[in-house]
């Protein structure tokens, strides 16, 4: 009696264990997706956050325990793939897309620490273009960054140049790697070729002055009226005839370029305007006494024509507001 007894009570504490067991076991199986949280050195990370989300949108977030586990609910198992994101203090964080065979195994994270400690680093140059190693470039970005008036207003910004106030009440020329000034500074201007989309804008053929021959440089000056003609004969270029509104780069060569742009003796502005078809585009500036009103439109011929870019403006300035 008493072995049947205890038979039956052996029994019995082996089903409640069993029980127990399937129940624990049940559970681990009903928690879904679950891992653990290491360091490079295999110890546990308690607190590291773990995030589960679907096309950048997040659904559930975790902390691991003291053990380094985090584990999610069985409502993501119908996924057929989830993207979990570990992430720790001062530790670089691990971003896993998991498949839906995935799910019942055990993901190990190991995190590595952050540190501001750099890597060999091997530094090559690069040209940027072929046209010279000395060249600057400024994109339609910087342009529309500067809000220029001229031309002017953005090359003033090449290194050792100095900033100054948009000037549109006098004749605008660029003089490159030179501190001359006087005659010096008109013969290093002249040397300066500015090309618009391949094509040289000259002003050797200018006739607003008297032949050098017989009169001078000074005696060359054509007078009005009142003043003498405001133009820049034996003096390059007057920048102020060059519009903003449908430049969408400028390259600055310094120096002698390559022999593709002729003879230019002291450096040459390569200027590319906008192709193709661009969407209205309006510009309004205003500084001090001068305003700037510009729209631009590029269009489609259709066809073999390929596209034709309008632009049109109105600049004004005053040379005091206050008076006039």
């Amino acid at each position: 009696m008493k072995r049947t007894i205890a038979k039956y009570f052996y029994i019995g504490l082996f089903s409640l264990v069993a029980n127990f067991i399937a129940s624990a076991l049940c559970a681990q199986n009903a928690g879904g997706i679950h891992g653990r949280v290491e360091d490079t050195q295999g110890k546990p990370l308690q607190f590291a956050t773990a995030k589960l989300s679907l096309d950048g949108a997040e659904l559930a977030s975790k902390t691991t325990n003291a053990n380094g586990i985090f584990e999610f609910s069985s409502d993501f198992l119908g996924l057929d793939s989830i993207t979990l994101e570990i992430s720790h203090v001062n530790k670089a964080t691990q971003t896993i897309v998991l498949k839906k065979a995935e799910y019942a195994s055990v993901v190990k994270v190991v995190l590595a620490n952050l540190s501001l400690t750099l890597n060999d680093v091997v530094v090559t140059g690069t040209i940027k273009n072929q046209n010279s190693a000395s060249s600057i470039v400024f994109d339609e970005e910087a342009i529309r960054q500067l809000q220029a008036f001229s031309l002017m207003d953005v090359l003033n910004t090449l290194p050792g140049r100095k900033t100054v106030a948009p000037d549109l009440q006098s004749p605008q020329t660029i003089t490159l790697r030179t501190s001359s000034g006087g005659a010096d500074a008109m013969n290093n201007s002249f040397g300066v070729a500015i090309f618009i989309d391949g094509i040289r804008i000259s002003n050797e053929t200018d006739m607003q002055s008297r032949g050098l021959s017989s009169r001078g440089l000074s005696g060359s000056y054509v007078f009005g009226l009142h003043q003498s003609v405001l133009d820049v004969t034996y003096n390059g270029f007057d920048l102020r005839d060059i519009p903003m509104s449908n430049i969408a780069s400028i390259e600055v060569i310094q120096g002698v370029g390559t022999a593709r742009y002729g003879d230019f003796t002291n450096g040459a502005i390569l200027i590319t305007t906008k192709a193709g078809r661009t969407p209205y585009n309006a510009n309004i500036n205003f500084n001090g006494g001068s305003s700037s009103f510009s729209l631009t439109k590029g269009v489609e011929l259709g066809g073999k024509f390929g596209a034709l870019n309008i632009s049109g403006g109105y600049t004004n300035s005053n040379d005091d507001p206050e008076i006039n």
